[in-house]
This record gives structure tokens, C-alpha cells and sequence, in this order.
């Protein structure tokens, strides 16, 4: 079954961009010392109306990352998991150390990296990548070869199971260790057709410590926005992959859906 959500409103991406660029832009220097390959991590939904505010709110003490000419960057993920879906159980069931395999194409500046994300059981994420040829989603030998360096499981039958379409604005902190992404224009697919969500938003801040990620969350919080626990990868296997088991992700697939339609969760 195919499942189609509405066209993307154009007006409000366009006031998302110009939202974005009344920001300072960040220096190769500043995005350098930003990299945060092993940090923590917050998710938040969040209606794409609301996204100009955000940037506001975080204007003063956040640069954006330009990509080209544009703030606006446009992503094609593709998730890779085994036949029986290792990665997205082992994140359904809350396990405290597991990992995420993707192939991640940045469509406007035709790159294209493999990342390994692990979650690890205090909590922190490392995350490993190595640049790979563009246009290519099926993982080849080199790159089970490096995944297999980083995971403690056998990776020979990693194969891609879902592929995530979105438009991503990155800021740096000025001071703080910090990188902050706002994604909108979301859509999944999957074998059993495709979800589009483009009023949706997810805002990830991602920050070395709990504590200097404070000043962030608690300014989006005022702004009547909260973290939930659920990855993009998680919520598009359970609206795609039919009969698997995700009874714990529906009330954050429910939470997603509300804030997606407008409403409050």
C-alpha cells in the first residue's frame, strides 16, 4: 500500500531559507571544531511552521552551515539492516548498545559517505564514516569491510531496507560544542510503497555533554517543544515494513503524526 501525505508548501520552506540566512554563516574553521563524532543526542518533532521561530530563538548563539549558496540542503538516506531488521529491534527493544548502518548521499554537493552510528550504554554516540562513490545505495566490499571493523555482529547480509528524503539546515555553536540539524520536507520509502510527511520537522541537537546541550533545550522548550525517543530510521520501518513488531514506537509514531497534522500531542 502507498501512502502519500500532501505537497510540500513551498511558501514555508521558502521562509524557512530566509529564516536561515539572517543567520551568520559558519566558518571552515568553526564547522571543523564541530564535528562531535562522539556526542549525545536529542530529538524533537516539531510542525515546519514553527522552524523560522527556532531559528530566531538560536540566532544569536548559532552560525548556520551553507551548502553551495543554499542553508537549505537537500539528503537521500539509505538504511541497510539484516533480513530480520538487527538494528531497528535492537533499537525498539531500548538496548543500550546498538548501531545504525546508512548510506548518506549530500544530493547538492554529489558526496556520498557510509556511517556507522553506535549508541553506546552510557548513553553517547560515536559515529564513524568513510567516503564512498556518489549514486550508489547498495553497500559493495569495501563497505561491509568497513562496518565490520566497527561492529561486533557479521555484516555480509546487511542489505537496504528504507530510504529517508529530506531538506536539512545545520547550525554550529559560536561558543559551545554543539551542532544543532532541522530537517523538513520528510519522506519514506520502503517495500511497501511511501510516507511523506513535509510539514514535519525534527530537530536534532547533538552536544558532548547533557549540560551544555541545557541552553538549547531549554530555549526550544520555551518555545513549547520537547524531545522524544524515536530515529527517523525506527519510525520509517514501523509505517513500512508490515508485520514488524513496534508496539513500543506507536505512541511516538502517534506523537510524530499530531505534531505533523498540526496539532498538539
Amino acid at each position: 500500500m502507498t501512502l502519500r501525505g500532501a505537497s510540500p508548501n513551498l511558501a514555508q520552506l521558502s521562509m524557512v531559507q530566509l529564516a536561515a540566512r539572517t543567520l551568520d554563516v559558519a566558518c571552515d574553521a568553526l564547522l571543523a571544531d564541530r564535528s562531535l563524532q562522539r556526542r549525545r543526542e536529542w530529538k524533537l518533532p516539531v510542525h515546519v511552521r514553527a522552524l523560522p521561530e527556532v531559528l530566531r530563538a538560536l540566532s544569536s548563539s548559532h552560525a548556520v552551515v551553507l551548502s553551495g549558496q543554499t542553508a537549505l540542503a537537500r539528503y537521500r538516506t539509505t538504511y541497510a539492516d539484516t533480513p530480520d531488521l538487527r538494528c531497528f529491534h535492537d533499537h525498539r527493544r531500548g538496548r543500550p548498545r546498538r548501531a545504525k548502518v546508512r548510506v548518506r548521499h549530500y544530493l547538492d554537493r554529489r558526496l556520498a559517505r557510509l556511517e556507522i552510528k553506535m549508541r553506546q550504554p552510557r548513553g553517547h554516540t560515536d559515529k564513524q564514516v568513510a567516503w564512498r562513490s556518489f549514486g550508489h545505495r547498495d553497500l559493495d566490499r569495501c563497505d561491509r569491510a568497513f562496518a565490520q571493523q566497527h561492529l561486533d555482529w557479521c555484516t555480509a547480509d546487511l542489505q537496504p531496507v528504507l530510504e529517508v528524503r529530506f531538506r536539512r539546515i545545520t547550525l554550529v555553536g559560536r561558543v559551545q560544542q554543539e551542532r544543532i540539524t532541522l530537517d523538513c520536507d520528510l519522506s519514506w520509502s520502503g517495500p511497501t510503497g511511501r510516507v511523506a510527511r513535509p510539514h514535519l520537522g525534527v530537530i536534532e541537537v547533538k552536544n558532548a555533554t547533557r549540560a551544555g546541550a541545557e541552553p538549547t533545550l531549554r530555549a526550544l522548550s520555551r518555545l513549547g517543544i520537547r524531545a522524544f525517543s524515536a530515529s527517523k530510521y525506527a519510525l520509517g520501518v514501523a509505517q513500512l515494513h508490515p508485520g514488524v513488531r513496534c508496539h513500543r514506537l506507536r505512541p511516538a509514531l502517534r506523537h510524530v503524526i499530531a505534531v505533523a497534522n498540526g496539532g498538539t500531542p
